[in-house]
Formats: structure tokens, sequence, C-alpha cells
């Protein structure tokens, strides 16, 4: 819907709002659209006006843009490997990353058994601990 509504905005004035290049090439990216998404960020960092944070952003979704769809059309094989009952559940477990001291993991967990989000405390953030956030 947001994708249909920019692009009639933009249909209806194209050298109108600048802006409005830069919402729909966010809102392209998030559908996947991202040839579309790269031409209206472009058109929009194309504008002198453009400077600072918002250039800055631009750039950077730009660059995302670029790599979501290399990424797309170059995939990885990816086959997670189950470490054991130590740190791995029966649950589907996401964004796994060390502690900052690199002595333990820490994950998101979806969990039936709870639909509320588990946030661990300082004392259970010990060295060797293997932490998990549940949501």
């Amino acid at each position: 819907m947001a994708v249909e509504s920019y692009t009639h905005a933009v249909d209806l004035d194209p050298d109108g709002e600048v802006w409005v290049y830069t919402k729909l090439a966010g809102a392209e990216g998030n559908m996947g659209m991202y040839d579309e998404a790269l031409e209206h960020i472009i058109l929009f960092l194309s504008n002198p006006e453009v400077t600072g944070d918002p250039r800055i952003k631009a750039n950077r979704l730009k660059t995302n843009f670029t790599f979501a769809k290399a990424a797309v059309l170059n995939p990885v094989d990816f086959n997670p490997v189950n470490m054991g009952d130590a740190i791995n559940s029966e649950f589907p477990e996401y964004f796994p990353s060390l502690s900052v001291d690199g002595s333990g993991i820490c994950y998101d967990e979806k969990n039936s058994r709870s639909s509320s989000r588990y946030r661990p405390s300082k004392s259970q953030c010990r060295p060797g601990r293997f932490l998990y956030l549940l949501f």
C-alpha cells in the first residue's frame, strides 16, 4: 500500500517534494523491490539540496539496497548445525552473538511456553554462561 501511495504522489508531481523519493525507496526496499528502490534513492541523492544527515542516511540505504540485490542474485548455502542441549533447545533460535567478553552466546528463542521476553540479570551474564532471550 505504501509503495502505491508514494508512487501516486510522484506521478502527480515528479519534480515536487524530493523527500518522497526516499520514502518510496524505503518502502520498495522493504518489499524486496531493490531495482526500483535503487532508482529512487539515486534520484533523491541527485538533488543538491540533500545534504548532511539525510544524505548520509540515503547513501546507507543505497549501500543496503545494492547489497540486498546482489545477495538475492547470489544466494549462499546456509546449513545451521544444532550444537547440542548445552546450547540449543527444541525451539527456533535467532540472532546468535557472542557476549561482550566472548565467553558466552546470547540469542533469541521463539518459545511456545511463554510469550514474554526474558531478560537475564547481571548475575546471569557471568563468563562461561550461555544465555537466551525469549520472545
